[in-house]
């Protein structure tokens, strides 16, 4: 290996070691409680080197919920890989997005800082908006799996597949960062947990896309 390609390792490894120190610092206190001196702390590094990486907390912040958005995005869209009639891809992705939500819960609040700051982003170069591209990839996907299950009479063909898409996004990811924000009041003030209100979301998404027998072919 290459100086050049050895610096460009180190420095990736660098980038990735801030980020988890930041994950771990705005998970204990929040965004608004954390500067970048707090960040340059948890990392082990003075400020100043902190902003050879990162030129401001928004940039990382952003940078950070790319991160976690990629992943969330390629596990969906593999698990629906694994499947052939749109409606088992819309299971497939299901089961991915409730795994999803039991092993990141606690990052799922973050995304606030998206709608937060929603109103202020003025340049698609911005990290906001390469944020809201990966939702955008993952949007298209569900309704490229729309269509499919319309076509292959695994879903109904009575709804509008790209305006149902658009609805589920928002749906499934306001719902889910309200649950995860809101766990302990849950488990306090209902007699469901958290995880069990996600599947019956899931449930009744299921029964609107299913494509059912009509009365007359079940007379």
């Amino acid at each position: 290996m290459g100086i050049v390609e050895r610096k460009a390792r180190e420095r990736s490894e660098r980038r990735r070691l801030i980020l988890e120190a930041a994950a771990r610092r705005l998970l204990r206190v929040g965004i608004e409680n954390t500067t970048m001196s707090d960040i340059a702390d948890e990392a082990e590094l003075s400020k100043g080197a902190l902003y050879l990486y990162f030129k401001s907390k928004e940039e990382l912040v952003y940078t950070l919920l790319y991160s976690i958005l990629h992943r969330f995005k390629d596990r969906i869209v593999a698990a629906a890989a694994t499947a052939n009639l749109g409606l088992e891809k819309i299971r497939a992705m299901r089961a991915a997005y409730v795994a999803v939500f039991a092993e990141y819960s606690d990052y799922l609040y973050l995304f606030h800082y998206l709608d937060y700051r929603s109103h202020a982003i003025d340049s698609e170069d911005s990290g906001a908006w390469r944020c809201f591209r990966v939702i955008d990839d993952l949007k298209e996907h569900l309704v490229r799996t729309l269509q499919l299950g319309q076509t292959d009479g695994s879903m109904r063909v009575d709804f509008d597949a790209r305006k149902t898409a658009e609805m589920l996004v928002h749906m499934v990811e306001s719902f889910l960062q309200r649950i995860a924000s809101r766990d302990a009041f849950i488990k306090q003030r209902s007699v469901y947990q958290p995880e069990e209100l996600v599947e019956q979301m899931f449930n009744m998404i299921e029964y609107y896309l299913s494509a059912r027998p009509s009365a007359a072919e079940g007379a």
